[in-house]
């Protein structure tokens, strides 16, 4: 019972931190959408900064953990550089400048806890890098002439100064700079051919622009990461509005 309470405290939080952002979410409004008393939060919660952290960290983990399994499949798929491609196809989207006002407020109100997730975020990309690193020079694709963590260093700093900017200023151009960037730094000659090739075929491809994400649709994306299949289906209804199917 405490686990169920727990999980809609945080889906609800959720939901209602990524449309008004932080500061403007209160515990009383959390409990009035739950139809709880406060007495009730705090027996999950002692604060809303501790209702904070909880969210950020299930939702990196939920990430680390598909990331790796995305990882995984693709490894199966295809080389070091196909994942290098296909990730650069993934994090930014007009959904995310939706969400603008929660990294906003997490940067200007919590301080402590956005360097705590930056540090979390940051060990986790740097073990991303550093196993794509090793995948592409057992591949034959990366040079191995370098200092292995040093590089691993320098490309999470490039990675961290694009995320240093605000989700709404980041554009689909940026992120694929600096994935080109990446690629061409790690490299040997049979991977740059090989990269030429992928950049060719991908240029004929016609790029699908996304809608911004519409309140029933938001609220499946935070069902499922918080493990909760109750909305699928209405979800896939949804989606099928949508495509005209």
């Amino acid at each position: 019972m405490d686990q169920e309470l727990r999980k809609n405290i945080q889906k609800t939080a959720t939901k209602l931190f990524l449309k008004f952002g932080l500061r403007s979410v209160s515990i009383d409004d959390i409990c009035n959408e739950l139809r709880i008393s406060k007495k009730t939060f705090y027996t999950q919660f002692n604060q809303k900064e501790e209702l904070i952290e909880s969210v950020l960290f299930e939702h990196a983990q939920k990430r680390f953990n598909k990331q790796k399994c995305r990882i995984k499949s693709c490894a199966s798929k295809g080389n070091a550089i196909d994942n290098v491609v296909f990730a650069s196809l993934v994090p930014f989207s007009p959904k995310n400048k939706q969400f603008v006002n929660f990294f906003f407020d997490l940067n200007k109100y919590y301080p402590e806890i956005n360097r705590r997730n930056a540090q979390l975020n940051n060990d986790r990309l740097c073990d991303e890098i550093r196993q794509n690193i090793q995948e592409g020079i057992q591949q034959g694709l990366y040079r191995s002439d370098f200092d292995l963590e040093l590089m691993v260093r320098f490309l999470g700093m490039q990675f961290n100064t694009l995320m240093d900017i605000t989700p709404g200023e980041i554009s689909h151009q940026g992120l694929q700079l600096v994935m080109d960037c990446y690629v061409r730094v790690l490299c040997n000659l049979k991977g740059l051919d090989y990269y030429a090739k992928l950049l060719a075929e991908r240029s004929r491809e016609k790029p699908v622009e996304e809608e911004p994400l519409k309140d029933e649709e938001l609220d499946y994306m935070i069902d499922k990461f918080l493990d909760n299949e109750n909305h699928r289906r209405q979800y896939q209804v949804v989606s099928l509005e949508r495509s005209g199917k």
